[in-house]
Order: C-alpha cells, then structure tokens, then sequence
C-alpha cells in the first residue's frame, strides 16, 4: 500500500483502490458492535455483522473472494435462517440512517454482502448447493 490518497471524485477500478489506496480485506479493521442496539431476534447477527457488515464495496468484495467455500456457505446460510427477522428488523428503522446505531448501519450492509457471498460461491464458483 502506498501513501497516495484518492483525489475527491477521481475514478479508479478496483486494482487501484487494493494496491494504492488499501482497500483490500487485510486493512479491515472489524468494528465492535453493540448487541443492545438491536431486537434479540437478530442478536445472533452482531457478530455475523462485525464480520461482513463492510461499507466499502472494494473490502467487501476482497473479503469475499479471500474466504473458502465453507465459510461463505455459512454465512449464507446464517442469512438465510436469519431473513424474516433481519428483514423485519431493517423494515422498522427509521427512514434517516443518521438516526440508526452503529451497530444497525452495519446491518445494512449484510444485504450486499450476503448478496456478494452467495454469488460468489455459487455462481463464480459453482459449489454445489446442500440440501438443510
């Protein structure tokens, strides 16, 4: 990583972001969420959120691409059981995200990387699905 520093709206593909500006999964830095800002129905997902709840789609998907097959089917797995709660959660906050807790904005972004993550292993590189 260098110590260059994106321009304000410069335009760089994803190579850049990773080599230059460190955006790859290694400088993820997984923030500590609190379990109290959420319904204990999905409680079971603060951690799941400290994990791949990544804002940046560049971590994100680096993250992604870096994990076995094994564990995107977990995570994938964990989103789907977990689905009409974390639904129901994200459908009862607020409309202005500057009112959510920390711990909620993360949620928000399980729904792309679960997005990512079930993509990723099953269409870019076509595991076989399981039977639950």
């Amino acid at each position: 990583m260098s110590d260059k520093k994106p321009e304000l709206y410069g335009i760089y593909t994803r190579e850049q972001w990773l080599r230059d500006f460190g955006a790859g999964a290694e400088n993820y830095v997984p923030p500590v969420l609190d379990p109290a800002d959420v319904p204990e129905s999905v409680r079971p997902l603060v951690t799941v959120a400290e994990i791949f709840g990544i804002r940046n789609d560049v971590t994100r998907g680096d993250f992604i691409d870096k994990l076995s097959d094994e564990a995107l089917r977990a995570f994938c797995d964990t989103m789907e059981r977990f689905k009409p709660a974390y639904d129901s959660f994200m459908d009862s906050l607020p409309k202005d995200v500057k009112q959510w807790s920390k711990t909620a904005k993360h949620f928000l972004y399980l729904s792309p990387a679960y997005a990512e993550a079930h993509g990723e292993l099953y269409v870019c590189r076509k595991a076989p699905r399981h039977e639950t």
